[in-house]
């Protein structure tokens, strides 16, 4: 169980979900009678469930993931707070998101359209000092009222405003926090199902969304995951079957185990160095390329203290700027990077700024991804 383990997740991390899922099955089938928690919660059954579990929300399959959740609160938490006598047990991962209605009211996902779709994006909407950057939004119908999106690939679920939540009284099924220790302490949002969005001509039904505290709603992988061929530039985006296509290298991705969290991995060079940075077009900084640092005291570069809108708000910001030659995946540039104050173990960002004079190409059914 741990070597298929292992396996399923090397083929999440190169975009292959389907290979991802069989190999579990196939290792569950395999080891049985361990592998059936109603003889043995363990380590690795708990895992492989969990891990099966968030592949199923990757994929879009939401009643199969109601269930798997639910499944999952059955046959190991129940067991494991019966054993240790501990009704508050938390586990962290898993209760990030709480169901509050049974599989039976999680809707399937639908979506239907021309066979080639394209947006604008608003151009230049954003403004840090005195400076236009790219930015990934657009103007969304939410059941019949029209506002603003940022379409940000380092999302899984999408996000609508509280205010629309409370004119539109979409039906709520859940609830998601942060992922932190003290996960069930954490501030909780709603989760809803938008019965309907429309982005360009494209109607999506049944969208799992937070009901998050901002002016705009999100669109995130799990609606551009569904999307075939999608092409994004810093002026809009195309998608569709017969929208042109012609992206062939193998996706990385970068997710939990519980599929909440997500983003594309793309190589990066710089200075001679060579990693794999998360693609967030959320993330609105004028610089092509984000480092986090525990500290930015020893970092040389020009010091910078700026205001900018991202996905999830706006944010004031000091940081340190560097020029250099970059190698974004295909795409080569000379520009920034913009080093912050963060967690220095998660890889660099690639923000919207990548896109200025490129283009980005993905396909999650074709498990491809490009930036060229």
């Amino acid at each position: 169980m741990l070597l298929a383990l292992c396996d399923a997740a090397m083929a999440r991390t190169q975009g292959d979900l389907f290979r991802a899922d069989h190999i579990i099955q196939e290792a569950l089938h395999r080891a049985a009678p361990w592998s059936n928690p109603a003889r043995s919660v363990n380590p690795f059954n708990f895992m492989l469930v969990t891990f099966l579990t968030g592949d199923l929300l990757l994929e879009n399959r939401l009643p199969a993931w109601a269930g798997g959740k639910l499944f999952i609160d059955r046959a190991f938490r129940a067991p494991l707070i019966a054993y240790y006598d501990k009704p508050g047990l938390v586990l962290t991962d898993l209760d990030q998101v709480t169901l509050t209605v049974p599989e039976s009211a999680i809707l399937p996902i639908e979506v239907k359209g021309p066979r080639s779709d394209q947006v604008s994006f608003n151009p230049f909407q954003t403004l840090i000092d005195g400076v236009t950057t790219a930015t990934a939004g657009t103007i969304i119908d939410l059941d019949g009222s029209p506002v603003h999106a940022i379409i940000n690939t380092g999302s899984v679920l999408g996000a609508v405003p509280q205010a629309m939540q409370r004119s539109h009284h979409w039906p709520v099924v859940g609830t998601v926090s942060s992922l932190r220790d003290d996960t069930i302490q954490a501030e909780k949002a709603d989760l809803v199902q938008v019965p309907s969005l429309t982005l360009g001509h494209t109607v999506f039904r049944n969208q799992l969304m937070i009901v998050a505290k901002t002016s705009h709603a999100v669109i995130g992988l799990q609606s551009l995951g569904v999307l075939i061929h999608v092409v994004m530039t810093d002026h809009g985006m195309s998608f569709g079957p017969d929208a042109p296509f012609s992206c062939h290298r193998q996706a990385s991705l970068q997710s939990d185990i519980g599929g909440l969290n997500a983003a594309f991995l793309l190589p990066v060079s710089y200075d001679g160095q060579h990693r794999m940075a998360a693609l967030m077009t959320g993330d609105n900084s004028p610089e092509p390329l984000v480092i986090q640092r525990p500290t930015l005291t020893t970092q040389a570069g020009i010091k910078a203290t700026q205001k900018f809108e991202t996905a999830t708000g706006m944010i004031r910001e000091s940081a340190i700027l560097r020029s250099t030659a970059l190698r974004l995946d295909h795409h080569n540039v000379q520009a920034r990077i913009r080093y912050r104050v963060g967690d220095s173990t998660k890889p660099p960002v690639l923000t919207m700024s990548a896109l200025e004079g490129a283009k980005l190409s993905f396909d999650l059914h074709q498990g491809v991804a490009c930036l060229d």
